[in-house]
C-alpha cells in the first residue's frame, strides 16, 4: 500500500509540473484564483491513484490506448472541477451551461494534458516500481503469515491448472484454503498462440484474468523457486528478487510451457 500511494504521489507530481509548465509557458491558462491551483493538484493525486488502482497500466498496450484513456480522464476531472466543485465552494450553482463555462473551457486543455500525462506517467512508473520491489498490490505476505490449517496449492495457471482449481472448489469442504499459483494473471486463448509466438498479439490482449473464473480460490502472482517437500513449502519469487514462503498441506503440480 505504501508503495501504491508514493507510486501514484509521483506520477501526479510530475504531471502537475510538466502540465502547468506548458500550460503557463504557451500562455493557454491561467490557475487563479489560488484555490484553482489547489484543487488542479488535487485532482492530479486522485487521477493517479484511481487509474493505478483500477488499471494495469503497464498492461495496457502502447502509447495510444494510454493517451485514450488519459483525455477521458482528464475530461472527467474538468467536469468535476471547473463544473462543480469550484462553483460549489463560491456558493453558485453548476456551470451546466455554455454560457457559464465558457470562461473555463481554456483550463479544458490543462485537464486533458493533465490526464494524458498521468495515464503515461503510470504506466512506466508502475512498470520501474514493479520490476525493482515487486507487485504494488501483493497479499503474499499476509496470506503466508495467515495460520490455515489445510491449504491445496495448485501449482500453474494454464487450463489444467484452472480446471483443477474449478473442479477443486466445487468439491473440497468449506474452510479449506485452495490457492493457485501462476506466474501471470491471464489465461492464454490457445487458438491464438501462435500470434503470440510471432510477437503480433500480447498474451494479456486475448486472455480473460484468472480471477474470472473462481469464487474462494486465491490466485497468488508469483514464480516458483523451490519445492520443500519436507517442510511443504514453496519459495516463491513476487515481482524483482522479493521471495516469499508459500506453505502447502496438499500439492498439485500442473505446470506447461509458454512461448517466450
Amino acid at each position: 500500500m505504501t508503495r501504491y500511494v508514493l507510486t501514484a504521489a509521483a506520477v501526479a507530481a510530475v504531471a502537475v509540473l510538466v502540465t502547468i509548465a506548458l500550460v503557463l509557458g504557451l500562455s493557454l491558462a491561467t490557475f487563479q484564483p489560488p484555490r484553482r491551483l489547489v484543487i488542479f493538484i488535487t485532482m492530479a493525486l486522485v487521477a493517479a491513484l484511481v487509474y493505478i488502482a483500477l488499471f494495469e497500466p503497464q498492461e495496457v498496450g502502447g502509447a495510444a490506448p494510454n493517451i485514450m484513456a488519459g483525455a477521458a480522464f482528464g475530461l472527467l476531472l474538468w467536469i468535476l472541477a471547473e463544473i462543480l466543485i469550484l462553483p460549489w465552494l463560491v456558493g453558485e450553482p453548476p456551470a451546466w451551461r455554455s454560457a457559464d463555462a465558457s470562461s473555463v473551457y481554456p483550463l479544458l486543455f490543462a485537464y486533458l494534458l493533465l490526464g494524458v500525462f498521468v495515464s503515461l506517467g503510470s504506466k512506466y512508473a508502475v512498470a520501474i516500481v514493479e520490476r525493482r520491489y515487486g507487485p504494488l498490490f501483493a497479499p503474499v505476505e499476509e496470506e503466508v503469515k495467515t495460520p490455515i490449517r489445510s491449504r491445496i496449492v495448485i501449482l500453474g495457471g494454464g487450463f489444467a491448472g484452472v480446471e483443477a482449481a474449478r473442479a477443486l472448489e466445487v468439491e473440497v469442504e468449506n474452510g479449506i484454503d485452495i490457492t493457485l499459483l501462476s506466474d501471470t494473471n491471464h489465461l492464454l486463448f490457445t487458438p491464438m498462440l501462435t500470434e503470440i509466438v510471432a510477437g503480433e498479439v500480447a498474451g494479456h490482449h486475448i486472455g480473460p484474468a484468472l480471477r474470472t473464473f473462481f469464487e474462494d480460490v486465491r490466485i497468488v502472482l508469483g514464480e516458483p523457486q523451490s519445492i520443500d517437500f519436507q517442510k511443504q513449502h514453496i519459495a516463491i519469487k513476487v515481482g524483482g528478487e522479493i521471495e516469499q514462503i508459500l506453505n502447502y498441506a496438499h500439492l498439485v503440480v500442473t505446470v506447461g510451457a509458454v512461448p517466450r
